[in-house]
């Protein structure tokens, strides 16, 4: 179990987040003002002793501001927050906090000078989550955003820190190819695409509570109410189950009348991501990125069937994605093929 401290907007004042007891600094309330290294090393020590006291984590992840455009007062906050584990024997792995934006990404001599950073801290490993360059769309289609975060991530592990990726979708799958550690991902949409005005009040995203159906070959989602028009249609063949939560819904004759909620589509989705990353990972280091564009080219075909046979996937279809991945993780291959043969895993 994990804990994410949500500090990518210290002054937020979100209920549910600064109801946490290591939010608040003194008796008057938090406050930023003046904000210097003594509250930053405080607030650590209160986040850490929260989770490994009340929470018993099997990995502590420390606070991290989140940033668009990096300052020198960014880079010595996050030097702090690394350093105030210094000493303290905390018992399990410390991960520092990497919440960046879609420009940092953006720009790799910016995004360089973050990772050569963050590869000094005295952390175990890094916590990493990232806004999307189009905030509006789930999945990311920009190859070279793809590129520079893969790139990035494979840094990090090659230095010796163990990586988790935060706010992660089935597109990020693809991360398995540079070795990281592991993903965090959830059933709503708000929670596999990272987006810092969650955490204001005035901008937080809906939870939206449809019940979508994720389709792991595809790596697409749809509504059941379209999987019933499908078995409707004689399409029932191209369904097959892919978790011990599937089993009922794609069994029946009539899959709309079968009582699968949101409880249900989270434990099969969740089942489906811990395989799909698992089956990857279980590839030597310089065969796992070759694993991945089978996974791809796997997912292109399935959705060309779906098309052929006038089944439409909508919103959440994989399709505008699998270019942009194929092409980053095809590129990192190539420029980085020492490293993806030497790394860790």
């Amino acid at each position: 179990m994990l804990f994410d401290p949500q500090f990518y907007d210290p002054r937020t004042s979100v209920e549910h987040i600064v109801a946490y007891p290591y939010w608040m600094m003194n008796a008057e309330g938090f406050s930023t003002q003046d904000f210097g290294e003594d509250r930053v090393a405080d607030l650590c020590y209160r986040t850490v002793e929260y989770q490994t006291s009340e929470l018993s984590v099997d990995e502590v992840i420390l606070p991290g501001r989140y940033t668009n455009s990096p300052t020198e007062n960014w880079f010595e906050t996050q030097s702090i927050i690394a350093n105030s584990v210094t000493g303290h024997n905390i018992g399990v792995p410390v991960y520092s906090t990497l919440a960046l934006g879609p420009d940092v990404i953006a720009a790799s001599e910016s995004l360089d000078e973050i990772i050569d950073e963050a590869i000094a801290w005295p952390t175990d490993g890094v916590y990493v989550v990232v806004r999307h360059p189009n905030s509006d769309r789930f999945l990311i289609a920009d190859d070279v955003f793809l590129y520079n975060l893969l790139s990035a991530l494979l840094s990090l592990e090659r230095a010796g820190k163990n990586v988790i990726l935060g706010y992660a979708n089935q597109q990020m799958l693809v991360a398995a190819a540079v070795g990281i550690h592991g993903l965090a991902t959830g059933n709503f949409r708000n929670v596999r695409q990272f987006n810092p005005d969650m955490f204001r009040p005035d901008g937080s995203e809906p939870r939206s509570r449809a019940v979508w159906y994720y389709d792991s070959i595809s790596l697409s989602e749809f509504r059941t109410n379209a999987l019933a028009l499908a078995y409707r249609r004689g399409m029932d063949d191209l369904f097959t189950s892919s978790s011990p939560f599937d089993e009922l819904l794609l069994s029946a004759s009539n899959p709309a009348l079968v009582r699968w909620g949101e409880r249900q589509a989270f434990q099969h989705y969740l089942c489906c991501m811990r395989r799909q990353w698992t089956t990857l990972q279980s590839h030597r280091a310089h065969d796992r990125a070759r694993a991945v564009i089978g996974m791809l080219e796997g997912a292109r075909r399935r959705i060309d069937a779906f098309g052929e046979r006038g089944f439409l996937l909508g919103g959440r279809s994989f399709l505008p994605a699998l270019e942009p991945s194929e092409s980053a993780v095809s590129a990192i291959a190539s420029d980085r093929a020492h490293d993806l043969a030497v790394n860790r895993g």
